[in-house]
């Protein structure tokens, strides 16, 4: 008896860990979520959320990276800056900001010059290099891309997804104040 009475109690404790590590998750992609939408600077995304995705708006990385498709970036601090590296084939791609107005732009690193704090950057489909920018203007580095038709299935499975949560928190707020309701 005893040792059913343990299992029990572990099993309950286990579960309820469970339940709070499942809603805590989910309140914190909730807020993530918001913020993120509300926000939309990246930088300031990527500096607390670390990856972000965004959406490509122009053919000058293909065909690495092709119009539409979404790509994923991460945080890079001050020093990884110092460290991409730069080729015409090979080097790192990164997103940055040109000015305060237009969206961000994802170009590869063909020169970082360490001195003074400055990459020269080109698109893979363009023939001319783009000015070079300081490392305050980098955003983020590319990690991996996701072509735009399982992007769009993505963006409609994470919406049923959250619909389907939603539902799921409600039933659960419910069921637990029916139960609080039904032991008075």
């Amino acid at each position: 008896m005893k040792v059913n009475k343990k299992m029990v109690h572990f099993k309950k404790f286990f579960s309820n860990f469970l339940y709070f590590i499942f809603y805590s998750l989910f309140f914190y992609l909730f807020i993530v979520s918001v913020i993120s939408h509300l926000k939309k600077d990246l930088k300031f995304n990527l500096k607390y959320l670390k990856f972000v995705h965004c959406y490509v708006g122009s053919g000058s990385m293909e065909p690495t990276i092709k119009t539409e498709d979404w790509v994923i970036i991460k945080y890079i601090s001050e020093e990884d800056k110092k460290n991409l590296k730069a080729d015409k084939t090979e080097g790192d791609i990164v997103v940055y900001k040109d000015n305060d107005t237009k969206p961000p732009i994802i170009h590869r690193v063909i020169e970082n010059d360490e001195v003074s704090n400055e990459i020269t950057t080109q698109g893979d489909a363009n023939l001319l290099p783009d000015q070079p920018i300081k490392y305050d203007r980098v955003i983020g580095k590319y990690v991996f891309r996701i072509p735009k038709s399982i992007a769009k299935i993505i963006f409609i499975s994470s919406f049923l997804f959250f619909l389907f949560l939603t539902a799921l928190f409600l039933f659960q707020t419910f069921s637990v104040k029916k139960k609080i309701n039904n032991n008075k």
